[in-house]
């Protein structure tokens, strides 16, 4: 889990292990390495706001990080603030 600073870091990404990377704020955050081969991109455009409705995502969020868990990769989940990655890691710890 991550603000934006470390998500366009490709070397410290790739030193972490990081396969799959959900970018929860790609309005304002970049999805700096989405066409790269390490990597496997999920692009969210969610506004950081307290009204904004991401529970329909949760099932999504969590099949994307259990299926790179599985298949022995790491998902760095990310947005600006780091607001939504912890609603989205939260998500994925509930459902597991």
């Amino acid at each position: 889990m991550s603000g934006a600073l470390v998500a366009g870091k490709r070397d410290e990404l790739q030193h972490q292990g990081i396969t799959t990377v959900v970018n929860a704020a790609a309005d304002v955050v970049p999805s700096s390495f989405a066409a790269e081969p390490w990597s496997a991109y999920l692009s969210m455009y969610l506004y950081d706001s307290p009204k904004q409705e991401i529970s329909h995502f949760f099932p999504l969020f969590v099949k994307i990080v259990h299926e790179t868990e599985r298949l022995g990769g790491k998902a760095l989940v990310h947005c600006s603030q780091v607001r939504w990655a912890h609603v989205v890691c939260a998500a994925a710890a509930r459902w597991d």
